[in-house]
């Protein structure tokens, strides 16, 4: 196995891992984590180096995808439609590495390494002449970031 290969982003309606569903044909996927800093620096501070103080924390992820017909498969185009018209305005996610059986075409959660809570925020579609359609999916987290040990 290479490592990184079975690396997916799950959502879910529902706070339990069982409830998962991977974004279906998913091409990449991007966590992003951010710190708010403030500075700090007093007279005390050693020579012309400022000093900074973490204030917050925020973090969003997004994933890209090709667009499949409609079918059972998981979380595609349709699905985040009805996300953003706020059928579904909240949702939980889950990055975690997958089983990587040929029968369960990379679906089902392995072990979870990060998860927590967030909102959708933007759906972009890109459907280029004589290319495969994608989509590109952005999420803002809100509440805390649990990074699993």
């Amino acid at each position: 196995m290479r490592y990184g290969q079975f690396l997916r982003l799950f959502i879910s309606n529902d706070d339990d891992p069982a409830a998962v569903e991977p974004v279906c044909a998913s091409t990449s996927c991007t966590l992003h984590i951010s710190a708010t800093t403030e500075q700090s620096s007093t007279k005390d501070t050693e020579g012309d180096w400022e000093d900074y103080e973490v204030t917050g924390l925020a973090y969003d992820f997004s994933a890209d995808a090709l667009v499949v017909s409609p079918t059972n498969d998981p979380k595609q185009l349709a699905d985040f439609i009805e996300m953003m018209e706020g059928t579904e305005t909240y949702m939980y996610w889950y990055l975690a590495t997958t089983t990587d059986t040929v029968e369960e075409k990379n679906r089902e959660v392995d072990t979870i390494i990060c998860h927590g809570s967030a909102s959708m925020s933007s759906l972009q579609v890109n459907a280029q002449n004589r290319q495969n359609a994608s989509l590109s999916v952005s999420f803002a987290g809100y509440g805390p970031l649990v990074v699993e040990s």
